[in-house]
């Protein structure tokens, strides 16, 4: 009886140690999981706080740089919110400086786009002078249908215009692409245009020098294409070939763009293997591009 009641002893025993061998394992397996899944979502945390504080210190880099260029004072161009900027410096792929504006810092330099500034009308858009708080007087083109010409066409025209470098033809100042807007800056001249100033006793200007409005004017393009070309082109292809060709022609040879960089502007034009087949049939029309003296000369 005594043998039989120890027997049953030693399992109840041996039982109770197992099961305490197995819940201590099975602790220290789950201690394990949540130290691991612990570690794992720390190190999440911090990676995700190390980009956030990245990102914070880049606007706030971004921040002090356009105080800078602003002139440390918020609120619009020469607004009534506080100090006034003329638009924060920005360097293009190319290299090109230009000035980018806000929408309401252009609004408050041209009186809120009033009538009283309007000093011109065109199928794009209106134009208004300006004055940004330095004194500097401008003239900004407000496009009415900005729809018809998407944001990289956009870009592309405003680096054309900005790399354009000739006493003949205004010099783009800046640009204001914000919320379905897009305008371009320029500076402003009264009293009439430039040729009438050049030239007071109506004297005729060279073919090349009187052509150099009329490929950066979008409504007088079409004066200057080949009758022959109608409809076998867009609009705003034209107008970029015609600002293409007007960086050609500019009489400083240093300011020509270099061959390569007019066909890698030339290239986002030719959509399919048709427009490049038809090019063949209309070399005629290609003729006055290519024959043009672009590229870098000593002249």
């Amino acid at each position: 009886m005594g043998g039989e009641y120890r027997r049953e002893e030693g399992v109840a025993l041996l039982v109770i140690v197992v099961l305490a061998g197995l819940s201590l394992v099975s602790l220290l397996v789950a201690f394990t999981y949540y130290c691991y899944i612990s570690n794992k979502v720390s190190k999440h945390l911090k990676s995700l706080n190390k980009e956030e504080t990245k990102k914070e210190e880049a606007e706030e880099e971004e921040a002090k740089d356009i105080e800078n260029h602003l002139g440390g004072g918020g609120g619009g161009v020469g607004g009534g919110g506080g100090g006034g900027g003329e638009g924060t410096v920005v360097v293009s792929e190319r290299g090109i400086q230009v000035q980018l504006f806000s929408y309401k810092q252009l609004h408050v330099a041209t009186g809120g786009f009033g009538k009283g500034h309007v000093v011109g009308h065109g199928s794009f858009g209106s134009v208004y002078r300006g004055l940004l708080p330095d004194g500097r007087k401008i003239a900004v083109k407000l496009m009415d249908r900005p729809g018809m010409q998407g944001e990289e066409e956009f870009k592309m025209e405003v680096e054309l215009l900005t790399r354009l470098r000739s006493p003949y033809l205004l010099g783009l100042i800046g640009h204001c692409s914000e919320n379905g807007h897009r305008l371009l800056v320029y500076e402003f001249m009264a009293n009439g245009g430039l040729q009438e100033h050049l030239y007071p006793n109506g004297g005729l200007l060279p073919l090349l020098y009187s052509a150099l409005p009329l490929l950066t004017d979008r409504e007088k393009v079409v004066q200057i294409m080949d009758p022959a070309l109608e409809g076998q082109y867009s609009m705003k292809d034209a107008v970029q070939v015609a600002a293409i060709a007007a960086m050609c022609v500019q009489p400083e040879g240093d300011y020509r763009p270099l061959m390569a960089d007019v066909v890698q502007s030339l290239v986002p034009l030719v959509k399919n293997r048709s427009i490049a087949k038809g090019c063949s049939s209309s070399f005629h029309a290609s003729r006055p591009l290519a024959s043009l003296d672009c590229g870098k000369t000593g002249s």
